[in-house]
């Protein structure tokens, strides 16, 4: 057998089909929606080249990556990030499918946009939490209060959850 010293063309279509739907979305569909929608053509083309100016990091980021990783540190890297990306995809996917439920059918869409800027304020506490934690106590201990706050806040869910549960089956004779 021989040792291949470069990628098979099939497997790169695989790793650039994502980059081709996104670009072609960002190019073709988004900008025909923005006109339809009322926009003008200078503000649906300043909005698509903000959305494909990020290939710039493409092209800044390819010599490095084929410069300095190996082919199996290369594939490695993907996995993670692709296994990555699908756990937090579906995270998200989840969440907004809970909130969209719990919200109902009016006014959706602001009452959505509300919860999700709402949900930003923890973002930035707890990146100041970890600040704080990391000048006083380092790195290690920034992890351990950061994994620490994270099971106590889900013990308070489980909590909060339990409570509303046993007021939802208790009988109404029973609740205060």
């Amino acid at each position: 057998m021989h040792s291949r010293e470069s990628t098979r063309p099939f497997l790169l279509f695989f790793l650039l089909l994502p980059y081709g739907i996104s670009t072609g979305f960002a190019s073709i569909t988004l900008p025909f929606f923005l006109t339809r929608a009322g926009f003008s053509v200078a503000s649906a083309a300043a909005i698509v080249a903000l959305g494909v100016s990020t290939n710039i990091w493409l092209f800044c980021w390819g010599p490095i990556v084929d410069l300095t990783l190996t082919p199996r540190r290369w594939y490695l890297l993907a996995v993670v990030v692709l296994i990555y990306s699908f756990f937090v995809g579906t995270g998200y996917a989840a969440y907004s499918a809970l909130v969209v439920h719990a919200i109902g059918r009016g006014v959706a869409s602001t009452k959505y946009a509300l919860c999700q800027s709402l949900g930003n304020i923890p973002v930035a506490y707890m990146t100041a939490f970890n600040g704080w934690v990391h000048d006083r106590f380092g790195g290690v201990w920034m992890l351990n209060a950061e994994a620490l706050l994270a099971l106590v806040f889900v013990a308070a869910g489980l909590f909060a959850l339990q409570q509303i549960n046993a007021r939802c089956t208790a009988p109404a004779a029973i609740r205060p």
